[in-house]
């Protein structure tokens, strides 16, 4: 799972878990043809269902995000990849988010740039205007 690709400076523990949500259980795999396989497999097993992220059908192009600034920072910079092969995976889940002080900060940035954010207790303003918030339970995280 995904969960297992990276650690993530601890103070910024909550802020990945939230931006991730149910992708920290999605699995990384080489190419489509095998996450295709793998399907089958579940299917024929009936074993469940999981999403696959094939690295050759990932966009390459570099989708730089902006500066960190004295209010913001950006939240693939607190996250560190196990294995270089499977970074355009994580950088797909956490390349367009923006740590910001506020909310407040959250909803100017996120409009002005383009960019999710999210604060450090896990309050979301996202790129097309809407905001998440409210209690945060970090005893059931996966990110450890």
């Amino acid at each position: 799972p995904v969960y297992e690709l990276f650690t993530v400076n601890e103070k910024f523990n909550t802020a990945a878990d939230v931006t991730a949500g149910n992708a920290l259980g999605n699995v990384v795999v080489d190419n489509d043809s095998t996450a295709a396989k793998l399907v089958r497999l579940l299917q024929r097993k009936k074993a469940g269902r999981l999403t696959f992220i094939p690295l050759n059908s990932l966009d390459r192009r570099d989708h730089s995000v902006p500066q960190a600034s004295q209010d913001a920072i950006p939240l693939i910079s607190k996250i560190t990849v196990h294995d270089e092969a499977v970074r355009p995976a994580i950088v797909k889940i956490f390349g367009k988010t923006m740590v910001t002080r506020t909310v407040a900060v959250g909803n100017e940035l996120a409009r002005d740039l383009n960019v999710d954010c999210i604060t450090l207790e896990g309050d979301q303003v996202n790129r097309r205007g809407a905001m998440t918030g409210g209690f945060v339970d970090t005893s059931r995280s996966r990110i450890k």
